[in-house]
């Protein structure tokens, strides 16, 4: 019951994400903490332009 919660909350979250940012936001924390100590990380505002230009930057098509 608290695996199948766990998953349905996760998907939930994630489509959020896509909406506005926090999830990945969330995760990149974790991460920079975990790996990249000696870093300072990115305020949220900084992060979400850099994950927008990431996302629009490229070619979005196939033609």
């Amino acid at each position: 019951m608290k695996k199948s919660f766990y998953k349905i909350w996760t998907f939930f979250r994630s489509i959020k994400d896509y909406i506005d940012g926090d999830f990945a936001y969330e995760n990149y924390l974790k991460h920079h903490q975990k790996f990249h100590k000696d870093e300072k990380a990115l305020d949220k505002k900084s992060f979400l332009k850099n994950l927008q230009n990431k996302k629009w930057s490229k070619i979005n098509r196939c033609c």
